[in-house]
């Protein structure tokens, strides 16, 4: 209770702050009632719509030249994507920004449409910027990238009970966009035209710092907000120490000295927090393990869904802020470790494909949380955690945030791919990934994978079945391409992208999301009574085949009762058995990558 008065009080003193900011600005003809939100307007209760947040930044740009939007591609819904461009006169596009040494901070609002707090908080960032001449100066050496509403169609599904988890705020939207799609698993899959969309603009920006505002569930905490980081080990050698040791507490710091308590994204070993948190592996699917693919510093906010509408919107406002102040204020910094660490992509042969936690490194952390209660459920009588906020903790807990690489590549020269995936050339080059093309048909001998095993998930996931294990044999052959056939050269500013995509042990990559499951499938097959005499042939003809066989029989007795099973192993090891089964159309080329493109 304390807690919400307190926030309460913040609240009418920020609403307080910015009517007195917008009576003395030099905007006239306005009232301050004028450039309130929807938000401020409710008293903190309520929640942009889709187009309310449209029409607002409008009429800002309508009054300020720094305030230019576009829009991007159709969402699921029909709709456009809206891109909001704040910046000083003529840094109003990427060519130009890339020419300076201007940091781009790009925000993305509303992907789970439920969880709109950076809807609002972001309304009234750019707005403050404008009117207070404190805060416009960061436009100096920021450009604010922000995207209004995301998941424009879960935003206009607006006003369903469902996430029975949060409180307030009065509508909301839903989870799943038009296509019933959770967005924040597609940035590698690109299944939705939302993120086509989304990937013209993050590529085209190609941001410093990307920040995705969320609410959260799960325990309960004191922190109105939690910061999920992407991982430093994949974000680059300077830029993950970068944004771990020095971005990071100087923005926990500065929230602070606003009376605003941040935490690292609660993620519990046990049941509850007290028991030890780890840290979270952001896959390249999610939004800032995307981002991270391109050496940004990508962040995730996750306002506290037991807390207020108010306060979640208010402390997501302070990060916001105290995000774009730092990178005012230290963009040479920012900007000198990530050009480094991209330059360096660029000639970068090693790759981790997977990773997984470390529980042998243990670190502790400072967390505010309430103590907990097991108490009875009032329906199933098990026991469940109760969080006693009037006895709130600030103490040490484990913290499990080293993760290792479990799987590492060496990177070829170049990959060639069939024009017949069109689908992963056309994600490819959406990413910035330069393709090019056979000019003639041509014959070499390159390295392909063959699938020896795969497993699918046995329920769907995101529209597709997953293939969470796969092993691979890697192998010289003499393979045929034709003109128009890709050549994808390892040596570009998206190579992590493009390693992480193509390389089927991938967390997230092609192969696993079902891109090849057509070429896991048989086209061809025997009738016994017509193979039997061709397997007898073949036997008195292959002496090696002959040997193998008999073992086999001698070895497996259930092997030796099985015709069937036989005639099988014999098709397998015969030259009729089609040479394209479980031979993914991606390939491998080490040498002179010029020589393909002669």
């Amino acid at each position: 209770m304390a807690m919400s008065r307190f926030f309460c009080s913040i609240f009418f003193k920020s609403l307080l702050a910015t009517i007195v900011a917008l009576l003395s600005s030099p905007v006239l003809g306005q009232s301050a009632a004028t450039w309130l939100t929807p938000y401020e307007k409710s008293e903190g209760k309520a929640s942009a719509t889709y187009e309310e947040a449209i029409d607002y930044y409008q009429r800002l740009a309508t009054k300020f030249p720094e305030v230019k939007i576009r829009t991007h591609g159709l969402t699921d819904v029909g709709l456009p994507l809206h891109e909001v461009v704040i910046a000083t006169q003529g840094h109003h596009d990427p060519e130009r920004v890339a020419m300076t040494d201007k940091v781009v901070l790009m925000i993305n609002n509303g992907i789970h449409a439920g969880e709109s707090c950076g809807i609002d908080a972001s309304m009234m960032l750019a707005r403050d910027i404008l009117f207070d001449p404190e805060k416009k100066k960061w436009l100096d050496q920021v450009v604010l990238v922000i995207i209004p509403v995301y998941n424009v169609g879960g935003s206009l599904n607006r006003g369903t009970p469902t996430r029975i988890n949060q409180v307030g705020p009065e509508a909301y939207g839903f989870r799943g966009n038009a296509r019933n799609l959770n967005l924040n698993r597609d940035f590698m899959k690109g299944d939705a035209r939302n993120t086509w969309a989304f990937w013209e603009i993050f590529q085209a920006w190609s941001p410093e710092l990307f920040v995705d505002t969320h609410t959260t569930d799960g325990a309960d905490y004191q922190a109105p907000l939690t910061y999920l980081q992407t991982l430093a080990d994949k974000a680059g050698t300077r830029t993950g120490p970068y944004m771990t040791d020095t971005l990071v507490p100087a923005v926990v710091k500065a929230a602070a000295d606003r009376q605003t308590l941040l935490s690292p994204y609660v993620m519990s070993i046990g049941e509850t927090p007290d028991e030890g948190l780890m840290g979270f592996f952001d896959s390249p699917r999610y939004s800032s393990g995307y981002a991270s693919l391109f050496h940004c510093m990508a962040f995730i906010s996750e306002a506290h869904m037991l807390k207020t509408f108010a306060e979640r919107v208010e402390a997501t406002r302070v990060f916001l802020e105290t995000m774009t102040e730092y990178a005012w204020s230290h963009h040479h910094q920012i900007g000198r470790v990530i050009h480094e660490d991209r330059s360096e992509t660029m000639a970068k042969k090693h790759y981790e494909l997977n990773w997984t936690i470390d529980t042998s490194v243990v670190d502790t952390i400072l967390f505010p949380g309430y103590e907990v209660e097991m108490r009875p459920g009032a329906v199933t009588g098990q026991p469940l955690p109760h969080y006693l906020r009037s006895k709130p903790y600030t103490k040490p807990v484990a913290w499990y945030g080293t993760y290792v690489p479990v799987a590492e590549v060496e990177a070829p020269s170049a990959y060639l791919i069939s024009q017949a995936s069109h689908e992963v050339i056309e994600r490819l080059e959406a990413n910035g990934v330069k393709v090019h093309s056979f000019k003639r048909d041509t014959t070499m001998v390159v390295e392909t994978w063959r699938v020896t095993s795969f497993t699918n998930n046995r329920s769907l996931y995101e529209g597709h079945f997953f293939h969470p294990e796969v092993n691979l044999s890697l192998q010289k052959e003499s393979i045929s391409f034709r003109a128009g056939d890709a050549i994808v050269r390892v040596n570009q500013l998206s190579n992590n992208f493009l390693v992480h995509a193509l390389e089927p042990e991938a967390t997230d990559s092609y192969f696993r999301w079902n891109f090849f499951d057509s070429w896991l499938e048989r086209k061809e097959y025997f009738d016994a009574y017509t193979f039997e005499e061709m397997a007898a042939d073949l036997l008195k003809r292959d002496k090696d085949l002959q040997k193998a066989f008999e073992a086999k029989k001698s070895a497996e007795a259930d092997f030796a009762a099985n015709p069937n099973a036989q005639l099988f192993y014999l098709y397998e090891h015969s030259p009729y058995v089609e040479k394209t089964y479980r031979r993914l159309p991606v390939y491998r080329w080490e040498g002179n990558a010029d020589l393909l493109l002669r």
